[in-house]
């Protein structure tokens, strides 16, 4: 019985007498997903939840500690979906091994397909222009576009919940910035810091594209180490002084060496991302009327003025985020047979798009294991302001633990944050996202589990004299 990583282990599924399926030539990643597939088939056709336990009892062995050995089951799902732009090798190789099989030729593979080619690595991070004032608009941002647009000087990080338009309104302020003229140039890349298919793109990646952007040789780039890059991309923008958009960043460290020595930089990210010197602008959800204005946009004033009380609900249910707002208006303005009253229903029947979903995902599968212990849990509260010792009787947890993974929450955007008249924190959710941990709490959290924690909640708040009823374990309130 072979005991190494790379082979069949005891109780980890695969038969030893079963042969084993390689990956075979595989020229893009959708070919080797399907090979991947075959490959699950021939292990028996194990759960993604199995896969997921087995994948954490290969990554104790390997003496990962608690918190990095489980991965998300819908990361691990997604190693499964075809249509991927990108794929983490080391969890390709656990999920390879927890099928039973050896991870070597599928690294292999893995860097022989075209997306997971290192040589063409570049391609994925290619530095955009900025859109032309006709293509992109920002309706209900006018005080925010101001203020962006007269920065002249420095970084700003638009910083803000998923969903709520940090990308666009950086382009249009980007582009009031060029249209009045006094840049040396510009540059646009997008980092992929919170993408769905994907890691953040690397740093040493992003400079070698931002170094071609400004007009270096692509040989020259690739004989550049990370440190010789970070010098000339400094050299050349001091001289140029362009106006740089770094979009969706992950951290700190990943922009850290692509801020130019002059010019302006503007970055947007679910984070502040302090220790950079930054003026930071956080963005928050529109008003009801820029709302409406931004539905009026794609499909018209008259459609809504026809369905008045059914548009300030469909409004409503979009929760003020451009995104869910222009997903709504382009079903609308598909669906011509439909009437509003119509889409309220849909909506309310299954709030939040696909695309807010997996924005949310994504920043929930970059939270440790603690934070989306937390999230998660936080979807049995019944609403309103959600104060650190609830949050620790429904995590079972020290009141100090708790206020701090509600700070890790609120620094990434999925908490908003107030002060309670005895000045005490307290935190609250956008029904939105809300509906979202109850998705992931109904999904991961067993329904004895979910009752304890309810349970736990509710005898925090009778002692604490402010009774609540939460909803049923899974349902909303």
């Amino acid at each position: 019985m072979a005991t190494s990583l790379g082979e069949p282990v005891t109780g980890l599924g695969a038969p030893a007498a079963r042969p084993v399926r390689g990956p075979g030539p595989a020229r893009t990643l959708d070919e080797l997903v399907e090979r991947l597939r075959l490959l699950r088939s021939d292990a028996g056709d194990p759960s993604y939840t199995e896969i997921v336990r087995r994948i954490a009892d290969i990554r104790a062995r390997r003496g990962l500690p608690g918190a990095e050995r489980v991965p998300g089951r819908i990361t691990v799902y997604d190693c499964f979906r075809t249509g991927r732009r990108r794929m983490d090798a080391e969890l390709l190789a656990d999920v390879v091994r927890a099928l039973g099989a050896d991870p070597a030729p599928w690294r292999a593979a893995l860097r022989g397909t075209v997306d997971g080619n290192p040589a063409t690595a570049s391609s994925a991070v290619p530095v955009k222009g900025v859109p032309d004032a006709g293509e992109v608009e920002c309706r209900g941002r006018d005080r925010e576009l101001d203020r962006l647009a007269c920065v002249t000087r420095g970084v700003t990080v638009v910083a803000g919940m998923p969903g709520v338009g940090k990308t666009r309104l950086a382009l249009c302020a980007a582009r009031r910035v060029l249209d009045r003229g006094g840049c040396g140039g510009h540059l646009h890349v997008d980092l992929r810091g919170f993408d769905p298919a994907g890691p953040p793109a690397d740093p040493h990646v992003v400079l070698g594209a931002l170094l071609r952007g400004l007009d270096v040789p692509g040989e020259r780039v690739r004989r550049l180490g990370r440190d010789e890059r970070t010098a000339l991309y400094r050299r050349l923008t001091a001289l140029r002084a362009p106006l740089v958009v770094l979009d969706d960043a992950a951290g700190p460290g990943q922009v850290r060496d692509l801020l130019p020595a002059s010019g302006r930089t503007l970055i947007t990210s679910r984070r502040a991302l302090p220790g950079l010197g930054a003026g930071v602008l956080t963005l928050r959800p529109l008003a009801a009327h820029d709302a409406l204005a931004v539905l009026a946009g794609v499909v018209g004033e008259d459609r809504l003025r026809a369905e008045p009380r059914a548009a300030e609900r469909l409004a409503a249910l979009c929760g003020g985020l451009p995104l869910e707002l222009t997903t709504a208006a382009l079903q609308i303005a598909r669906r011509s047979g439909w009437s509003l009253a119509d889409h309220v229903h849909r909506l309310e029947s299954a709030p939040g798009s696909l695309p807010l979903r997996a924005a949310l995902d994504a920043s929930y599968r970059r939270l440790d294991e603690p934070a989306r212990r937390m999230f998660r849990l936080l979807g049995l509260h019944p609403g309103g302001a959600i104060t650190p010792a609830a949050a620790a009787a429904v995590a079972a947890c020290p009141v100090p633990e708790a206020a701090m993974t509600l700070q890790r929450l609120r620094a990434d955007h999925l908490l908003f944050a107030a002060r309670g008249e005895d000045g005490t924190p307290r935190y609250g959710l956008h029904d939105l996202v809300r509906q979202h941990a109850r998705r992931l709490v109904a999904a991961e959290v067993p329904y004895s589990a979910q009752r304890e924690a309810v349970g736990r909640l509710l005898d925090h708040c009778l002692a604490s004299g402010r009774p609540v009823r939460p909803g049923q374990p899974g349902q909303p309130a």
